[in-house]
């Protein structure tokens, strides 16, 4: 469940940015969407990644690995999305 959320999660993510052709435009846009979604949602529903992450990562292995599996995920997508834009291998780790 974590992981395919995790991936369902990072597909909507990537498809946010995409929406936007300008890179430092689809960053502002969202992030302003996802601002806009904790809002209406009284900043109860942040990232469910994330929530599980911080509950157990010190008391259950199997979900803390299937959580860093899906962080893992999230950074390589990142890392390609940053990669059409910037040259520096480098430069693409650390933006992502």
């Amino acid at each position: 469940m974590i992981r395919a959320s995790g991936t369902e999660y990072g597909r909507m993510a990537l498809a946010l940015l995409d929406r936007v052709p300008d890179p430092m435009e689809s960053l502002v846009h969202a992030f302003e969407a996802a601002a806009d979604d904790l809002a209406a949602a009284d900043y109860a529903d942040a990232c469910p990644i994330g929530t599980v992450a911080l509950e157990v990562a010190s008391s259950n292995e199997v979900l803390r690995v299937a959580t860093a599996e899906v962080f893992e995920e999230r950074v390589g997508t990142a890392t390609r999305w940053f990669g059409r834009w910037v040259a520096l291998p480098e430069t693409v780790q650390s933006l992502a």
